[in-house]
C-alpha cells in the first residue's frame, strides 16, 4: 500500500469511534470539532520507511487546536499578515506520543505484516486516554489565559506554541482577543516577553480599542 492509501485506510478505520467522541472526518488523515470558539483537529500522515526490510511506515499523530481571533492577533503582533499560509498553523498543538508515558516517537510506527485493525486499535486507545484530555484543557480562551499565567516560557508538559518564535505575541493575542486589555498592557512589563517593535503593535491595538 502507498502511504496515501495507508491514510485513507486508518481513516476509514478510526472514523466510527471519532464519530463518537464529536469528531468528524474533515478530510483524509484529518479529524476536527468545535467546543466554544475552540477547533481542535487530530492530524496523522504516513510515509514509508526506506532502507529497512519489508514495508514499514512511520506516522506521527498530531493534536492542535485553533482561535481564529487569537491567530490573527498574533500575526499581527508579529507584524505578518494572516494570510492562507498562516491559516494553515493553529494556536498551540502537541505530538500524540508526547502524551503517552514512557512512549517515544516510534510508537506508531507500522509494518504491513501487522494487521491493520491493531495498529487502528492502539491509535484511537491513544487518542481517547490523552487526547481527549489534552483538548479538555484548552477549550476555552479562560483555561489558555490560565495557562499562561503559570507558564511565561514554552513547558514541555504543555503544549506547543506553533509561532514559536513570538510565543509572548501568542499570550498577547489571548489577553486581548480575551477582552482582558489591561492585564495584557501589565503583561508588556515583564523583561523579555516581547520585542520593541511587537511590543508597539500589541500598545497600538490595545489604544484603538478604547
Amino acid at each position: 500500500m502507498t502511504p496515501s492509501e495507508m491514510n485513507k485506510a486508518l481513516t476509514s478505520l478510526l472514523i466510527d469511534n471519532m464519530n463518537s467522541s464529536g469528531f468528524k472526518k474533515k478530510r483524509t488523515g484529518v479529524f476536527w470539532r468545535k467546543v466554544n470558539n475552540c477547533e481542535q483537529y487530530f492530524s496523522f500522515s504516513y510515509t514509508r520507511d526506506r532502507g529497512l526490510p519489508g514495508t514499514n511506515y512511520s506516522m506521527y499523530p498530531t493534536l492542535s487546536f485553533r482561535y481564529q481571533k487569537v491567530d490573527e492577533l498574533h500575526c499581527l503582533f508579529m507584524g505578518k499578515e494572516y494570510d492562507d499560509r498562516e491559516r494553515r498553523f493553529g494556536t498551540g498543538s502537541k505530538g500524540l506520543y508526547t502524551l503517552v508515558p514512557r512512549s517515544d516517537s516510534f510508537r506508531y510506527k507500522y509494518s504491513s505484516k501487522n494487521p491493520m485493525n491493531d495498529h487502528a486499535e492502539l491509535i484511537y486507545k491513544d487518542f481517547a486516554d490523552y487526547a481527549l484530555p489534552f483538548f479538555d484543557k484548552y477549550d476555552s480562551l479562560d483555561k489558555v489565559e490560565a495557562y499562561f499565567d503559570k507558564n511565561r516560557r514554552y513547558n514541555r508538559e504543555g503544549f506547543d506554541v506553533i509561532r514559536h518564535n513570538a510565543y509572548g505575541c501568542c499570550i498577547a493575542a489571548v489577553l486581548c482577543a480575551n477582552g482582558k486589555l489591561e492585564k495584557c498592557r501589565q503583561l508588556l512589563e515583564e523583561d523579555g516577553i516581547v520585542t520593541d517593535e511587537q511590543k508597539a503593535r500589541i500598545i497600538e491595538y490595545i489604544e484603538l480599542q478604547k
